[in-house]
């Protein structure tokens, strides 16, 4: 039969076994590091893997002078036993994908998300001045609210237009809530809305549903800085799902090479990057005027406040009073807060390490579940429409809803990344 047909199953995983060996042997590499490795007993008295928890030593080292607004998402696992990668990531002083932890579970759901933070929150303390970025799974939310309750949360700008879409289907009213959400103003937030009211009345309620903290930048109250959507964590799990067959042990492996590569590369770069050494009104060429306070960091404009970089207003008024436009950059952004982010290493473990553990501790794979229906034999095609049938609606009637696959390397982001529904 071919090996796709029922009767065939696919060869187990071998390496369970060798994985808790692996994972010491990690450690010692990589002093500090995080790895936990959740199991349980089945009836028949054998220790099963569940979950895989992991943040290097060097990632906890540069924690402090990331800044304090953290993405999540999770992506799918192939294979035998499937499993999803949960994946928390932030962003350096170079506006740089910064990945903090990542974790093996079994699937997408409350426990898997409610122990992941559970883990995340050894590594991060809570605190109103966090902020965590997440799409429109209550597994997620419920998992943040029970673990990091004081911490804000606010939705993916991306998933929310995605929803728009789907709901109401008008290109036009999509382009007004991406507009609306992108203000930096109250007032240019406000005139927004009304636009999208008078354009669907059943999309302005749920907007106010959904919270105008929590989709609006104007109206967070904390620091979001230029973080709108989760489209870094996308873009991590992507390059790390290209080999999405490889066995547990494999997996790992594949983990450690592009972030041992990628953080080799960003150490090189903030290592080479060399330290740089009032109130003005500007009125542009439309005859708007805005004040920008240079002492302070913030302009009348709204963008310096909530980008922490000059914007156009900053930069003309420096220029006009002779200021270091360096000195104007948050501090976050500082080069000096850049180095001390990488100052830690992340090391491979040595290839001829003996992975071999005593039986007494011998771990086995999770136990497979039997899929149901016929697999199917090809990829959706990638289109909006196919034969007049929506392919939102085939994804749904399939019941495997699919993140398409993006070929993306670090420091080269491809935007092609298409979301989850």
């Amino acid at each position: 039969m071919n090996r796709r047909g029922r009767g065939v199953r696919e060869p187990a995983d071998v390496t369970y076994p060798e994985l808790s060996e692996y994972v010491q042997h990690l450690k010692i590499a990589n002093p500090g590091t995080l790895a936990e490795i959740e199991t349980y007993n089945d009836e028949s008295g054998l220790v099963r893997f569940k979950y895989l928890f992991l943040c290097f030593g060097a990632s906890r080292l540069g924690l402090g002078c990331v800044r304090k607004c953290y993405v999540l998402a999770g992506a799918r696992l192939g294979g035998m036993y499937k499993g999803s990668m949960l994946t928390l990531a932030g962003q350096d002083a170079n506006l740089q994908t910064y990945p903090i932890a990542f974790a093996i579970v079994d699937g997408q759901n409350e426990g898997a998300w409610n122990w992941f933070m559970v883990q995340v929150k050894s590594i991060l303390e809570d605190s109103p001045n966090m902020c965590f970025i997440m799409d429109l799974s209550r597994a997620i939310m419920k998992a943040k609210w029970s673990t990091f309750p004081l911490a804000a949360d606010v939705f993916c700008e991306q998933m929310v237009e995605n929803d728009v879409k789907r709901r109401f289907k008008d290109r036009y009213l999509t382009g007004l809530v991406e507009k609306a959400a992108y203000a930096y103003r109250k007032v240019a937030y406000a005139n927004g809305l009304l636009e999208i009211k008078d354009r669907n009345i059943e999309c302005w309620n749920f907007l106010e549903r959904l919270g105008k903290e929590k989709w609006c930048r104007a109206n967070f109250s904390d620091d979001r800085y230029n973080l709108r959507t989760t489209q870094m964590v996308d873009h991590i799990n992507a390059t790390l799902m290209v080999w999405k067959d490889t066995q547990i042990l494999e997996t790992v492996r594949r983990i450690m090479s592009p972030m041992c590569e990628w953080n080799l590369e960003a150490v090189r770069v903030a290592s080479s990057r060399k330290l740089g050494p009032k109130n003005v009104e500007v009125v542009d060429l439309c005859g708007e005027k805005n004040i920008a306070m240079l002492g302070h960091r913030k302009c009348q404009c709204g963008e310096y406040d909530k980008l922490k970089i000059p914007c156009g207003h900053a930069l003309a008024g420096a220029a006009q009073l002779g200021v270091d436009v360096e000195e104007l950059v948050g501090q976050c952004y500082k080069t000096s807060m850049w180095r001390q982010t990488y100052e830690g290493l992340i090391h491979q473990v040595a290839e001829n390490v003996n992975l071999y553990s005593d039986a007494s501790t011998k771990l086995h794979p999770p136990v497979v579940r039997a899929s149901i229906g016929r697999p199917r034999m090809s990829r959706l095609l990638l289109s909006t429409r196919r034969e007049g049938v929506h392919v939102l609606a085939i994804l749904k009637a399939c019941c495997c809803p699919q993140m398409l696959s993006i070929h993306i390397k670090f420091g080269e982001e491809y935007l092609l990344c298409i979301h989850e529904y």
